[in-house]
């Protein structure tokens, strides 16, 4: 109510406001998205190439500064490197205070005690909720909440960010506009500390002035698979022996990690890479950043190596009337899906091949299924009681609209 309107209702804003946490981690998994740590992968030599993620400068579609994990399950679990801090506040009664954040934005920094020895791979954030004076919600890792929390990876170099029990102190700043967005990481040792501060005892290759390329967040999760990594080495050799590997097609659009396996066992073979620069120019320019530096870091002849940007049914430049020994192709998307476009379009790659001896890797596909009961998943797909929402009959509406899919 108010002087003009004296009859207005009372009303408030639920969440009352929210107060957002950060919080320096460590993380093997989340280091394995944003870093390629080996000095050899298979056959190849990567030993005086920095890899890293691209996630920051990449043309994100998303909009979205950060990534989101559920910390409390990630694969190999994670390590606070400090006490949680608060990052800001909002209340979202103050109309005013929520059109600055929105127009003009502030720029917050926190700093944090080091409490435990690691690298400092990401920082992570969460929220509190409060829905009234009493009330809250948290979406911190150790609660029971449906949240994942928020990501934003380091990507400084680990001599940046080794930091030590009680010796280190790091800064990290944040831009709030529309978005809570990373900005800056600064590590530094206290004047009491007595540790050596050369190279920080990180990999020599961060300590030197060598070729740097970025590749995406999902393409270094593929490259630091222990398994992938075999199975592509035995693949390179078993058909260099046994096949002949004159001229390779490769028409998966990803980083040619096997051709240039087989590039290593047979020298001499000419290879025709598939790109689509009509989708994703940021992930073309990253298949011929790797292409170029694991070829000079190799001896690899890079004339060896050609791209196509057309179908093969349409290519004009005669690409679709040279005959492959080999074809790779990838039938299973990111997702877990059976790509239509290229189980459709098998037939026209069979075409291209050299008759009764050409090869299309994987040469087969087995759909495996199995029952299986777990009351996570159904949690995740299902409303299973209405009792959540104080008895109110909307179970069946809902569940109507729940996915029969989920990667996991």
């Amino acid at each position: 109510p108010s002087p003009r309107n004296p009859l207005a209702i009372p009303s408030s804003v639920v969440p009352a406001s929210a107060d957002i946490y950060v919080v320096p981690i460590t993380s093997h998994h989340i280091d394995n998205n944003n870093f390629c740590h080996k000095d050899k992968y298979g056959y190849i030599d990567l030993g005086n190439i920095r890899i890293k993620s691209n996630f920051y400068s990449c043309d994100k579609k998303s909009g979205e500064p950060y990534t989101s994990e559920d910390l409390k399950s990630i694969p190999g679990g994670y390590k606070l490197l400090a006490q949680p801090k608060l990052l800001f506040s909002v209340n979202f009664q103050d109309r005013r205070q929520v059109e600055d954040l929105l127009n003009v934005g502030q720029t917050k920094s926190v700093k944090f005690q080091i409490t435990e020895d690691g690298v400092c791979h990401a920082m992570a954030g969460w929220f509190t909720l409060h829905l009234d004076q009493h009330q809250q919600l948290s979406t911190a890792p150790q609660e029971k909440s449906c949240w994942q929390q928020a990501i934003f990876p380091v990507l400084s170099p680990p001599t940046q960010t080794k930091v030590y029990k009680n010796a280190s102190e790091v800064t990290a700043t944040f831009k709030i506009h529309k978005h809570v967005q990373f900005e800056t990481f600064e590590s530094r040792l206290l004047p009491s500390s007595s540790h050596a501060v050369d190279g920080n005892g990180c990999d020599s290759r961060w300590k030197e002035d060598l070729q740097e390329i970025e590749l995406p967040p999902s393409t270094l999760r593929y490259l630091n698979c222990p398994k992938i990594e075999q199975i592509y080495q035995w693949l390179a050799y078993y058909a260099s022996r046994d096949v002949a590997c004159q001229n390779i097609l490769d028409l998966t659009g990803d980083i040619p990690l096997l051709c240039t396996q087989f590039a290593k066992t047979s020298p001499t073979s000419k290879f025709t890479l598939k790109v689509d620069t009509s989708k994703d120019r940021d992930k073309v320019r990253c298949l011929l950043d790797f292409l170029t530096a694991v070829a000079k870091q190799n001896g690899l002849p890079i004339g060896n190596f050609s791209c196509i940007t057309d179908d093969l049914s349409d290519s004009g430049n005669g690409s679709s009337e040279e005959q492959f020994n080999l074809c790779l192709v990838n039938p299973v998307s990111s997702s877990g899906r059976l790509d239509q476009t290229v189980l459709l379009g098998l037939q026209q790659t069979l075409s291209c091949l050299v008759p009764n001896s050409g090869l299309v890797l994987p040469h087969k596909l087995q759909l495996w299924a199995q029952l299986i009961q777990s009351d996570q998943l159904c949690e995740w797909t299902h409303l299973r009681s209405n009792q959540p929402v104080d008895g109110f009959r909307i179970a069946d509406q809902l569940n109507i609209l729940a996915v029969t899919h989920q990667q996991e």
